[in-house]
C-alpha cells in the first residue's frame, strides 16, 4: 500500500514543477547551530531524478545493531557500524543513482527518501544517507519520517540531537496523516476566515471540545503492545488534531509561523490529573472475537492500554477551563474519527431550562409529552460544530429549530456544510488536479517542501511531554486498565468522566449517517445488521476495515 501511494504522489509531481521550493544541497544538509529483539528487513525509497518512483529497496537491519544505544545517548556510529550501515544501504542508493542515469534531462537531480522502520534506526540510516546516499549536481536530498518519533519526550529529543548533527530542519519531514486530511486544512481556513466563527472560538461560548479516534478492529502487532494506544495515535494524531484547532491565530500563512502557533498552544497545555483525568482500557473476549491478551505474544500481566480517554486543559485566556476531551481505541463498535465542538447553552434560553427534561441520548421529548405543558419546550441540545475525518469527510453544525406545527417546540436539527466541497473534492480527484488521500498530498508537499503539514522536532517534544505522566502512571498501576468487550463503545467509565466535565449527549440523524462521499464506500459493511462485533477474524483482523458509521441512537 505504502509503495502505490509512493507511485501516485510522485506521479503528481510531473503535473507541477519539480525545482519549486527547493534549496541547494549545501544549505539542506547543513547542521543547525542550535541544536534488541530481530526486526524485519525494512523498506527505504528514493524519489528519481524525473521525479517519478525512483526507487524502492529492502535492508537488513541487524546492520545496525548498535543503533538503539547510540541514538539514546545521542552519540555517533562506530566505525565498524557505519561501515555495515553504509554497505547494507549500498543497493538503495545504486538503484537511484541508476534511474537518475536513465533520466539524464531532469532539471535537477533531486531525492526524497521515506523512512518506514523503528524510530531507532533513524540516526544510523540518516547518517548512511548523508555519507553516500546523497543528491548531487546542486539537488536537494530530504528525509520523510514515520511517527512514531520516539517513545517519551527523552528519547525524542535525543533523536532530534542526533539528526540534526547531519540535517538541517529543512531536510527533515516528520509525518503525520492527520495533517494531510482536507478536513484539518478547511479546518484552519474556517476558523480564520469566517466571521461567524471566529467570535465564539474561545471559553466564553465553547463548553467542551471532543476529539475522537474509534477503530473497530484488535491490535496484535508486537509493535502495539511496546507502545499501546496512547503513543499510537493520542501522542501524535489527535494532539497534532488540538494543536490546529485551539491555536491562535498565526502571523502568516508561512510553514513555521504555522508550527509557532501549534508549539505554543501545546506548551500551555496543564499536566494531566491521571487520578480523575483519565481513563484506561483493554479490551477482552466478546461474541467470537478474542480479547487483547489471548494474543500469544502478548504477556498476560502487559499494561499496554488499548483504550485511553484523556481530559486535558490548555491554561490560556481563550481556553482555560474549557475540557478537551481525547478519545482512542481499538476494538470499539465502529470506525470514527472526528472533532466535535459543543457550544455552551444559550444565555436566558427561553425554550427550556434544563437538560434533565430530555431523556439521555436523546433530542426530542418522549412520546405523550406534546401533551404535557410543562415539557412543551424541553431542551432540545446544545449547539455543536462537527468535523468528521472518517469513515467520510464531512463538516455540519447542529441547530435549535421550531418542530413543524403548532406551538413552538424546539427540536434539533443539522445545517449541512460540505456537500458543495465534497463533490468539488471528488472531480478534482477524477481530473488529476489534486490528490485526496492524505499520503498523497504529504509526499507532494515533501516534494516542493512545503513543511506546514509536517511536525516540527519541538513540537513533537511538547506532545510527548503531554503524554509522558499518562504512560507512566498506567506503567505503575496508578491509573487501573478497565476491561471492555470487543465491539463494544469501551470502559462505561470512560462515559462517566465525559459526563462528569460538562459534556451533553445528544444526537441528530447526521451523526450516524452513511454518505455516498467517496471511493470509501466500496471498503465498508453497510448492511442493515449493524452488528456490535466487525466482520473480520477471531483477532478482529478486519476481512474488510469493519462497519462504518452506526445508526443514529447514541453520542460518539
Amino acid at each position: 500500500r505504502l509503495r502505490r501511494t509512493v507511485e501516485r504522489a510522485a506521479a503528481r509531481t510531473r503535473l507541477s514543477d519539480p525545482t519549486a521550493h527547493t534549496m541547494s544541497a549545501e544549505e539542506e544538509t547543513k547542521p543547525t547551530e542550535e541544536k534488541k529483539e530481530e526486526t524485519p528487513a525494512a523498506p527505504i525509497f528514493g524519489f528519481g531524478a524525473a521525479g517519478g518512483f525512483g526507487a524502492a529497496a529492502t535492508f537488513d537491519p541487524s546492520a545496525f545493531a548498535s543503533a538503539p544505544k547510540a541514538a539514546a545517548e545521542g552519540g555517533d556510529d562506530d566505525d565498524d557500524a557505519a561501515a555495515a550501515a553504509d554497505e547494507s544501504l549500498r543497493a538503495t542508493f545504486d538503484l537511484v543513482e541508476g534511474w537518475e542515469a536513465e533520466n539524464p534531462d531532469a532539471p535537477r537531480r533531486n531525492r526524497l527518501y521515506y523512512f518506514a522502520m523503528p524510530s531507532e534506526l533513524y540516526p544510523p540510516v540518516a547518517n548512511a544517507v548523508h555519507r553516500g546516499g546523497r543528491a548531487v549536481d546542486g539537488g536537494w536530498t530530504r528525509l520523510v519520517l514515520e511517527k512514531p518519533f520516539g517513545s517519551d519526550a527523552v528519547s525524542a529529543a535525543a533523536l532530534n540531537r542526533h539528526l540534526a548533527k547531519a540535517w538541517n530542519e529543512k531536510s527533515l519531514y516528520r509525518i503525520d496523516r492527520y495533517l494531510g486530511k482536507e478536513v484539518i486544512d478547511n479546518l484552519l481556513v474556517m476558523r480564520f476566515a469566517n466571521r461567524l466563527l471566529t467570535p465564539i472560538w474561545n471559553r466564553d461560548n465553547v463548553a467542551n471540545v471532543q476529539i475522537i479516534h474509534k477503530e473497530p478492529f484488535g491490535a496484535i502487532s508486537d509493535y502495539f503492545d511496546r507502545h499501546g494506544i496512547i503513543r499510537d495515535v493520542l501522542q501524535n494524531h489527535l494532539l497534532q488534531v488540538l494543536a490546529v484547532l485551539a491555536m491562535d491565530r498565526p502571523v502568516s500563512l508561512d510553514p513555521e509561523d504555522i508550527r509557532d502557533a501549534k508549539l505554543k498552544v501545546l506548551r500551555q497545555v496543564d499536566r494531566v490529573d491521571v487520578e480523575h483525568r483519565v481513563v484506561a482500557g483493554q479490551y477482552v473476549a466478546h461474541e467470537g472475537k478474542l480479547g487483547y491478551k489471548d494474543n500469544p505474544s502478548v504477556a498476560a500481566d502487559s499494561r499496554a492500554p488499548t483504550f485511553a480517554m484523556i481530559v486535558l486543559n490548555i491554561r490560556n485566556e481563550r481556553w482555560d477551563g474549557v475540557p478537551f476531551i481525547l478519545k482512542a481505541g481499538k476494538a470499539l463498535n465502529e470506525k470514527r474519527s472526528e472533532i466535535r465542538i459543543q457550544l455552551r447553552q444559550t444565555p436566558g434560553d427561553i425554550f427550556g431550562d434544563d437538560p434533565s427534561h430530555r431523556p439521555e441520548g436523546s433530542g426530542a421529548n418522549t412520546p405523550g409529552d406534546e401533551n404535557d405543558p410543562t415539557k412543551q419546550n424541553a431542551y432540545a441540545g446544545p449547539n455543536e460544530f462537527v468535523l468528521r475525518l472518517q469513515p467520510h469527510e464531512e463538516m455540519y453544525m447542529k441547530l435549535t429549530i421550531k418542530e413543524p406545527g403548532l406551538g413552538v417546540q424546539p427540536v434539533p436539527s443539522e445545517m449541512e456544510l460540505s456537500g458543495r466541497w465534497r463533490a468539488e473534492q471528488l472531480r478534482k480527484e477524477a481530473a488529476g488536479e489534486a490528490p485526496r488521500r492524505a499520503y498523497e498530498r504529504l509526499l507532494l508537499d515533501a516534494v516542493h517542501g512545503h513543511q506546514a503539514h509536517f511536525v516540527r522536532g519541538d513540537e513533537l517534544e511538547a506532545a510527548w511531554s503531554i503524554v509522558d505522566p499518562v504512560n507512566a502512571a498506567i506503567a505503575r498501576g496508578d491509573v487501573p486498565l478497565h476491561e471492555y468487550p470487543f465491539g463494544t463503545r469501551g470502559p462505561m467509565q470512560a462515559d462517566a468522566l465525559r459526563a462528569d466535565v460538562g459534556h451533553v449527549p445528544f444526537v441528530v440523524h447526521r451523526d450516524g449517517v452513511h454518505l455516498s462521499s467517496a471511493d470509501d464506500l466500496a471498503s465498508y459493511d453497510f448492511s442493515p445488521k449493524h452488528a456490535s462485533v466487525p466482520a473480520g477474524d477471531v483477532w478482529g483482523r478486519a476481512m474488510d476495515t469493519g462497519p462504518g458509521l452506526m445508526p443514529p441512537t447514541q453520542p460518539a
